[in-house]
């Protein structure tokens, strides 16, 4: 896949009720682990290898040019003297903390992401999904949603959500938009019962990595952390188109390694032990909790907003109220497209090595004033596609005009036939601004030509007894 296409299109669209391959499949089978089988299964012909100096050079580049070698020098002395990476030292979230704030001492740097250790909280997703415990993660410090009720884009840490009861094995219910009323979504199928409110910061779309970490190094400890982390990131990618990439790592014992989903291919490095070789362990510690939004997989054109959407009033009393939905703002040049309600069309979006198409029913945003994201009105409603492409895709309005051309040299009447097509506003290939913010790239997605063909750990056969 070569880039990211969004094509606004002016049209009056009706609903389709459509189920993704994640709700077909999954609810039928309580078993979390055969979940994480489906998908790994899904992605195992894109599953890729590389070194671990080619991971950085390819994932991460930014990270080999930023920190230089006295940097981590300077964090491995303060992590030897307090004997933090002891073969049987420290957490990788306590280690974390103490590379942050020795980073924010002596350069003055603020981290963007915390990295917790958070084996028995439940990330809350905004759509119908299953409880989900990864051991490790990395998460935004500061929010990317746009918060009309913030009034400033910012934090936000709403204080109950619904989900269902973890042990269930059921699919939990969309996150509480406002704590009060779930985003309409075609993906609930409205049989799921609602659980007991619990309390948790983890919102799933503030989630920037995950880990899993096993105490054990054996066959059956890294198939077990290949199968988790894979369906973790599956989880991240489908809940929120804001993101393009998803990184992730996983542990046994004192063996890590990295990895990558994104939508053309998976990767992950060679094991490496981080006690031995600490410099590439501290190398993605920093990466992960410096790096911009953008560098650790959001995409720029893509911004989630908690929508104001008023209700009636009430004609006793004459108040009124409202409430707050969760839209996306998709920029697309110039131009910002709000999505409404539910998608019309996203089964695609479940899978990550796809071309990932959701299709939003979406109404374009009108800022009197630029500098204020927060006061806009919109325009008529249209149909907006995002979809990566693949390398060399004719565009839709490509295919249209090759389409129109084909009945002109037919000899048919194309205007005729023109009202049977949708009449596209915008369509091309998403841009994102470059390593010095000042042009434009259009390939979202990262070189893998190092990277050679893997698999997975093979599964622990357990001899019959008779």
């Amino acid at each position: 896949m070569d880039g990211r296409s969004t094509s606004p299109t002016a049209s009056d669209i009706t609903s389709v009720n459509s189920e993704s391959p994640h709700c077909n499949g999954c609810r039928e089978d309580s078993d979390a682990a055969w979940r994480c089988l489906r998908v790994a299964e899904g992605m195992a012909k894109s599953l890729t290898t590389c070194s671990v100096d080619a991971w950085f050079r390819q994932y991460a580049p930014r990270s080999l040019t930023r920190w230089s070698d006295s940097d981590i020098d300077g964090i491995l002395r303060i992590l030897e003297e307090t004997d933090m990476l002891k073969a049987d030292g420290s957490h990788i979230s306590t280690i974390s903390k103490a590379v942050a704030q020795h980073i924010k001492t002596t350069k003055g740097l603020s981290p963007t992401t915390r990295i917790e250790y958070t084996p028995h909280e439940c990330s809350v997703p905004e759509v119908p999904s299953y409880a989900w415990f990864p051991n490790v993660r990395s998460t935004l410090i500061e929010s990317r949603t746009i918060d009309q009720r913030q009034r400033q884009s910012g934090s936000v840490e709403p204080t109950a959500y619904e989900s269902m009861a973890p042990e269930s094995g059921q699919p939990q219910v969309p996150q509480a938009v406002a704590l009060e009323k779930a985003r309409l979504n075609t993906r609930d199928d409205g049989k799921s019962e609602r659980g007991e409110e619990q309390k948790t910061g983890m919102n799933l779309s503030d989630v920037a990595a995950v880990g899993e970490v096993k105490r054990g190094e054996g066959q059956s400890d890294r198939r077990d952390n290949e199968l988790k982390i894979c369906g973790g990131a599956t989880e991240l990618l489908y809940n929120d188109p804001c993101r393009r990439f998803v990184n992730g790592f996983t542990i046994e014992r004192r063996r890590m390694r990295l990895w990558r989903f994104e939508r053309t291919h998976v990767c992950v490095s060679k094991e490496f032990s981080f006690h031995r070789t600490p410099r590439s362990f501290l190398r993605f510690l920093l990466y992960l909790l410096f790096s911009s939004p953008r560098d650790l997989g959001f995409d720029p054109n893509v911004r989630r907003y908690f929508q104001r959407v008023p209700e009636e009033t009430d004609p006793s009393s004459g108040a009124s109220s409202d409430r707050y939905e969760i839209a996306y703002r998709y920029q697309v040049g110039n131009r910002y497209f709000l999505t409404q309600g539910p998608p019309i069309s996203d089964q695609a979006a479940y899978w990550v090595v796809s071309q990932a198409t959701r299709v939003w029913r979406v109404r374009e945003m009108h800022f009197p004033d630029p500098s204020n994201e927060h006061e806009y009105t919109l325009g008529e409603p249209m149909a907006l596609k995002d979809a990566y492409l693949l390398e060399d895709a004719v565009l839709d309005s490509g295919i249209k005009e090759q389409i129109m051309g084909s009945l002109r040299d037919a000899g048919a009447d194309d205007k005729d036939a023109a009202r049977y097509f949708m009449e596209y506003e915008i369509d091309e290939v998403a841009l994102l601004p470059n390593e010095n913010e000042t042009g434009l790239e259009d390939d979202l997605t990262s070189d893998m030509e190092t990277n050679k063909p893997a698999s997975y750990t093979p599964k622990v056969e357990t001899p019959d007894i008779e």
